[in-house]
């Protein structure tokens, strides 16, 4: 019976010091691959940046800077979205289609939809604020994505209940009644 019980007990001990060794090495491996997703994330966030900065440079090529815009959003970079607003009248001559449709001839527009609702304060906020005819009317086709445009009026609704400033109530009333309209 002793003999059974030592038995049992070393198989006991070899499997618990089995188990802790692969417990072991799974923290390891866990540890290394937290380690490496945050070189990636630094690694994504100096590319965010540099592409940032090139998106920003008016003296660089349109169609580069455009490139850089669509790099940005394929990289989720939220840091971006506001440039993106700020430059929404952004296109290349050269490269204007003649069959063209708006996110064709100002990329911007579509590169903005691709952020979804992550975009949505930044549109709106800069919708409110622009006074370029040209540049509102780009940040309203933004919203013309029936995915993005739901979840724009529930932001502007929420906006619009927590906004104490009468000036800025009424313009984003307009953009709601806007939001509504293009719904039906």
């Amino acid at each position: 019976m002793r003999n059974i019980v030592k038995k049992v007990m070393i198989v006991i001990i070899v499997l618990f010091y089995f188990e802790l060794t692969v417990y072991a090495e799974d923290i390891k491996n866990t540890n290394n691959l937290i380690k490496e997703a945050k070189k990636i994330i630094q690694m994504r966030n100096e590319v965010g940046d540099k592409l940032l900065k090139i998106l920003k440079d008016k003296n660089k090529n349109p169609n580069l800077r455009i490139s850089c815009a669509k790099i940005l959003s394929e990289i989720n970079y939220i840091p971006a979205i506001k440039t993106m607003v700020e430059y929404i009248d952004l296109y290349d001559p050269e490269h204007i289609i003649t069959e063209s449709s708006i996110e064709n001839t100002y990329p911007l527009v579509g590169i903005l939809r691709t952020y979804g609702f992550a975009s949505v304060p930044y549109v709106v906020t800069g919708y409110i604020e622009e006074k370029n005819k040209v540049k509102k009317d780009l940040l309203l086709f933004v919203f013309l994505s029936d995915k993005i445009k739901r979840k724009a009026i529930i932001y502007v609704v929420g906006y619009l209940e927590t906004c104490n400033e009468e000036n800025k109530k009424e313009k984003i009333r307009k953009l709601l009644k806007l939001l509504k309209q293009s719904s039906k």
